[in-house]
């Protein structure tokens, strides 16, 4: 029986050359759209060993939840999970923090989590990300993740108070990612176009002014790249992109740990914790 993703790619493949806004107004809802998935063990238990705060957003956008992780005696770090990802997944993260010294405020973006809303995108991550400093900050650093990383860069070029960024398994060029998702769901160009036209409405701007390639020349911040050579998800060059666009990045590489695991590996989580402690004394 053929899957809903064969479906959809034999249908735009009949459709979307013929009508190619209605394809990308469905590529443009299904790409902002995230489900909500079920924690596993681990993270229930994470979110007993955390206190939910709420987060609230102003002028009429609502509020977020948060998961603050820590004594509350020392400095803090902001974290961001990516698609389709939860604040629970910084549970090990905390605990070293913690350990450390530190308390770990971990968000549910826009749609995540125990977030409201139904829609989400970079930009949406990065005012997120502005709403908790206001409430919270400034922070010793900022942690993302996946499509947390450019929420990451975008908060920090409009203004979050963050001493220095660590950006795990994230792509380093919006276009590409779009790209990638156009040949997924099999858009012909006219829709591929018109899709991104769609995208760059929602957002609030083009996906070439949300890559860190044009981004990390006006961020003066320390970050940390961490990439596993072995992500299928967001290919290891993104890493390197990230770091050859960032001006005072540096790359720490793992391999074997895909796109996900490497949240929870304790080999990365002693690096994050070590750069951050090591941020602090400098």
């Amino acid at each position: 029986m053929p899957n809903v993703l064969t479906l959809l790619r034999t249908a735009n493949g009949l459709l979307s050359p013929v009508v190619p806004r209605v394809c990308a107004d469905v590529a443009a809802h299904l790409f902002t759209t995230p489900r909500r998935h079920k924690p596993p063990v681990r993270e229930l238990i994470s979110e007993q060993q955390g206190e939910r705060l709420i987060i609230d957003r102003g002028h009429g956008f609502g509020q977020l939840s948060a998961l603050r992780f820590g004594r509350g005696r020392g400095p803090r770090v902001l974290a961001i999970h990516g698609w389709e990802g939860r604040a629970t997944q910084w549970g090990p993260l905390a605990e070293q923090l913690d350990r450390a010294g530190f308390e770990l405020v971990a968000l549910d973006g826009p749609g995540h989590g125990h977030s409201p809303g139904r829609r989400a995108h970079p930009v949406a991550f990065a005012n997120a990300l502005l709403d908790a400093d206001r409430q919270l900050g400034p922070f010793a650093a900022v942690v993302g993740h996946s499509m947390g990383v450019p929420a990451v860069a975008i908060a920090l070029r409009r203004g979050l108070r963050a001493e220095q960024a660590v950006l795990l398994a994230g792509p380093s060029n919006v276009e590409t990612v779009l790209g990638r998702f156009e040949a997924m769901l099999g858009l012909s160009p006219a829709a591929a176009r018109q899709f991104e036209a769609r995208i760059a409405g929602i957002v609030g701007a083009p996906a070439e002014e949300l890559s860190i390639a044009a981004l990390g020349k006006e961020l003066h911040q320390r970050a940390l790249v961490i990439h596993s050579k072995d992500d299928r998800e967001i290919p290891f060059a993104d890493a390197l992109d990230n770091v050859r666009h960032w001006p005072n990045a540096t790359l720490h590489t793992v391999d074997g740990l895909g796109h996900r695991r490497i949240v929870r590996d304790a080999g990365v989580i002693e690096t994050v914790v070590n750069a951050i402690t090591a941020g602090q004394r400098s």
